[in-house]
């Protein structure tokens, strides 16, 4: 067996991601009690360690990330450098992404499954948008990346969004990186796609009304793989489909619910994602009243029983 990557007081197990500025890897990490835990280690690429604005996005990343307490989000533990690479170290969810359970479910979640995922999606997005400094002070957190590949199923039935990479607030040190594409396209809100556009919090209701729509019907509302054509169709967007015409069996009273939050017009949407809650929450209670983290636990394991017993 080859030796183990060691990173200062980790030790590397494998990869998970990586994207155009950080990898995700799986490792173990000693602490100084000499214990050890499994841990998410986000880490700059190194060759970016040297490149200022993305060290500074990056470490606006953590600072932002540690802020965050909800059980709904990935919890992160700590940041720092070492061997000149920032990282940023967070809990391990052993679980998958609502992107891969979408892939096993081709047709769509059933609806409690789908319902409950977004209600535990909806309050974490709430609570950050809502999240002040010690001063009391809103931090106008926007995540501006919430779509299937950033919302983890837990083995135990917890559900979490991850990566506020992209996300805008008032801690930031730097406004942007010039050429980053903020959100992955095909669930991007119009509005972030016109020029001088006013980007506030309702961009996420607006992603998360995208995830709602593919969640239930198994297919994102704008399906194009090559972006030109995704940007077209987010581009000439205007009302909101039936998601009754593609999938019947949804009740009645959710189909407003994903219209609101898909309005083209931002003071259209739900003037908070707690009101969104709010209305998933109860259209939850009409399908399926009992359903719970235990309900979720024994369903992903269901779809993925391999996985599920193989932590790694």
């Amino acid at each position: 067996m080859p030796a183990l990557e060691r990173f200062g007081r980790f030790e590397i197990l494998r990869r998970v991601d990586s994207g155009g500025m950080a990898e995700v890897l799986v490792a173990r990490e000693r602490l100084d009690e000499g214990t050890v835990r499994l841990v998410a280690l986000k880490r700059l690429l190194a060759h970016l360690a040297d490149d200022p604005e993305y060290v500074r996005l990056f470490r606006d990343e953590a600072r932002l990330a540690l802020l965050i307490d909800h059980p709904n989000v990935c919890r992160a533990f700590g940041s720092g450098v070492e061997a000149g690479q920032a990282f940023i170290t967070m809990e391990w969810i052993h679980g998958v992404s609502l992107a891969e359970l979408l892939e096993r479910a081709r047709a769509g979640l059933p609806l409690p499954v789908a319902l409950h995922i977004l209600v535990s999606v909806a309050d974490a997005v709430h609570f950050t948008h809502a999240l002040k400094d010690a001063s009391g002070r809103l931090l106008c957190v926007v995540h501006r990346d919430i779509s299937p590949p950033n919302i983890m199923i837990g083995f135990d039935g917890s559900v979490k969004i991850l990566d506020f990479g992209l996300a805008k607030s008032r801690t930031q040190s730097v406004s942007t990186v010039t050429g980053l594409v903020k959100g992955k396209l095909r669930y991007l809100a119009p509005e972030q796609l016109e020029e001088g556009a006013e980007i506030d919090w309702r961009i996420d209701v607006f992603s998360l009304g995208l995830c709602g729509y593919e969640a239930l019907t198994g297919r994102p509302l704008f399906d194009h793989d090559d972006p030109i054509e995704a940007a077209k169709a987010i581009q000439a967007y205007t009302t909101p489909p039936s998601i009754l015409a593609v999938r019947p069996d949804v009740p009645p009273a959710v189909e407003p619910i994903l219209a609101r939050a898909l309005a083209r017009a931002p003071e259209q949407r739900y003037p908070s994602a707690m009101k969104m809650k709010s209305a998933l929450r109860d259209a939850l209670g009409s399908v399926d009243p009992g359903f719970s983290a235990a309900s979720l636990r024994a369903y992903v394991r269901e779809q993925f029983p391999v996985e599920a017993v193989s932590f790694l």
